[in-house]
């Protein structure tokens, strides 16, 4: 496990530039564009945590790889640079016709515990911006 957080260390956790343009695109709408994004952004996370839970224990390879794809796309639109990152090897792992469970279970572990990690430093970020 600890190899496997080595991988991801090099990329950037939270990619505020992005989150930069949505609260300027707020203030030029006169709407909180940031808060809206990262309600939708919790509340699609939670949901797709639970469902790759589920998933990796029926062992549904092909749902695995289109959650994580999912994941992928939900955690780039508010820079989240690093979930980005593990949610495109996790879909190419389980794209694989030859799995390895352990690697699956260990990359999902990861993306919950940053995703976490993630969560509190946005949380963080919407109360200064």
């Amino acid at each position: 496990m600890e190899n496997l957080k080595k991988t991801f260390e090099d990329c950037l956790r939270l990619e505020t530039e992005k989150l930069d343009v949505l609260v300027q695109l707020g203030r030029d709408l006169n709407e909180d564009v940031l808060g809206q994004m990262l309600t939708l952004h919790f509340e699609t996370t939670s949901q797709i945590i639970q469902e790759l839970q589920s998933s990796f224990l029926k062992k549904d390879f092909p749902q695995l790889a289109r959650l994580a794809h999912k994941f992928k796309s939900n955690s780039g639109q508010v820079g989240l640079q690093r979930l980005h990152k593990m949610s495109d090897v996790l879909e190419n792992l389980c794209q694989q016709q030859n799995q390895n469970w352990i690697r699956i279970e260990n990359i999902i572990q990861e993306i919950i515990q940053e995703s976490n990690a993630t969560n509190k430093l946005l949380n963080q970020y919407a109360k200064v911006g």
